[in-house]
């Protein structure tokens, strides 16, 4: 039995597996959906390295728990005023993926995880940065996908029902194809369901559902709802959100070629603003095919065109194995300066932060 734990853990390292060594094949559109289970516009093997990709990942997270890892990100107290009384479209960054988006009269919030707290060989790094009853009126609520670092059920949960007691309002809820039965089913409330290129429209803001590479997984369902970013624009201005997302045709060269994200640019023109999902990519053997690394969150900026990008999706939980050496500021930086990209147009916030566009 020593043996083959002993194997399990060295696997990955003697593969050298990398990103560009999955070879993706292109799905068509019909085939998103077979009737039971989504699907990625490319198909890599199952999470990267099939079952025994999944069980030596268990291995090495039980061998990596007590190693430093990197630090978590930097907190800031939320300035409640500009919150409240926003002067110009501006996001408050929340911890994770969760955002705070306040576009042209619109409040919008995005995967807010705030109370979920993971045990074992996960745990939460920093506390939500903002109470759920200092939040200002949230118009709109954008989920990307199911996962509960994505999907926490207490916060919406709690944010509807203080909304609701507070301000007398109840968000629109919007969310990827084949998880409108899960918030109607938890929330008793309603929600939109948009598939991957469709459009809706709340008075002046156009919302747009993108594809995006991952997978989904909730009360053992494995791939029953889709997942997206989001495109939100409005006559002056443009945000995209990746939500989690791999990288396909990322080739040997450290050059992208996924059409999805140069589409977006071709389709909708110039972006103020991406918030893109940058890390838990380590192991690279195990998560490359649904996270990316800093250097393809660069190359997925160039893709879209963005004006300025932040790195989200970090520094909040410890869910995957970034060691000091692979911090996303640190390796986001690395990347920039390779690509000549300046820091004021790729940056970090600390939890808690608030920036104009």
């Amino acid at each position: 039995m020593g043996c083959c734990v002993k194997k399990l853990l060295v696997w990955p390292n003697r593969k050298k597996t990398r990103c560009e060594d999955h070879e993706p094949v292109e799905v068509s559109e019909s085939n998103w959906f077979d009737g039971k289970c989504y699907r990625n516009h490319f198909t890599h093997p199952p999470l990267a390295e099939g079952a025994l990709g999944f069980i030596a990942w268990g291995f090495s997270r039980i061998w990596n728990h007590w190693k430093k890892k990197a630090a978590p990100a930097q907190t800031v107290t939320p300035n409640l005023s500009s919150i409240h009384n926003p002067a110009s479209p501006q996001i408050t960054w929340l911890g994770h993926a969760s955002v705070l988006i306040q576009l042209d009269g619109h409040n919008i919030l995005v995967d807010p995880c705030l109370i979920w707290s993971p045990k074992l060989l996960a745990k939460r790094l920093i506390p939500s940065p903002l109470q759920i009853s200092e939040f200002p009126r949230i118009d709109i609520v954008l989920i990307t996908h199911n996962h509960q670092d994505h999907l926490d059920e207490a916060a919406l949960r709690a944010i509807v029902v203080d909304q609701n007691g507070r301000l007398g309002n109840v968000p629109k809820f919007f969310v990827p194809c084949g998880l409108e039965i899960w918030i109607h089913k938890h929330l008793a409330i309603h929600a939109t369901q948009v598939w991957w290129w469709g459009e809706t429209n709340v008075n002046s803001l156009r919302i747009v559902a993108t594809p995006a590479q991952h997978w989904s997984y909730r009360d053992l369902k494995i791939n029953q709802s889709h997942w997206c970013g989001w495109l939100l624009k409005t006559e002056k201005h443009c945000i995209y959100v990746s939500g989690d997302t791999g990288y396909s045709n990322y080739n040997n060269n450290g050059v992208g070629n996924c059409q999805d994200f140069k589409k977006i640019k071709s389709q909708y023109g110039k972006i103020d603003l991406a918030v893109i999902s940058v890390g838990d990519c380590y192991p690279e053997w195990f998560m490359c095919t649904h996270h990316i690394s800093p250097k393809q969150a660069v190359q997925i900026h160039k893709d879209v065109g963005a004006t300025r990008s932040v790195a989200v999706h970090w520094g909040t939980f410890d869910l995957s194995d970034e060691f000091p050496n692979q911090a996303v500021p640190d390796e986001l930086e690395r990347a920039c300066t390779s690509a000549r990209i300046p820091p004021s147009e790729f940056f970090v916030m600390k939890i808690g932060e608030t920036r104009g566009l």
